[in-house]
């Protein structure tokens, strides 16, 4: 299949593992700091700057 798809087996196997472990292939959510702005205070400002 890697060769089919010109990528790496490596990628494959990663990718198939991570569907039997999570059955989706999606991104997942990761640790780190949160944004200092919520969505609805994006917009806000967004509508206040226009």
């Amino acid at each position: 299949m890697s060769l089919l798809l010109n990528i790496p087996s490596s990628t494959v196997s990663g990718i198939i593992t991570q569907w039997k472990q999570l059955g989706t292939t999606a991104t997942q959510p990761q640790s780190g700091r949160p944004h200092k702005m919520t969505e609805w205070g994006q917009c806000m400002l967004k509508c206040t700057v226009l």
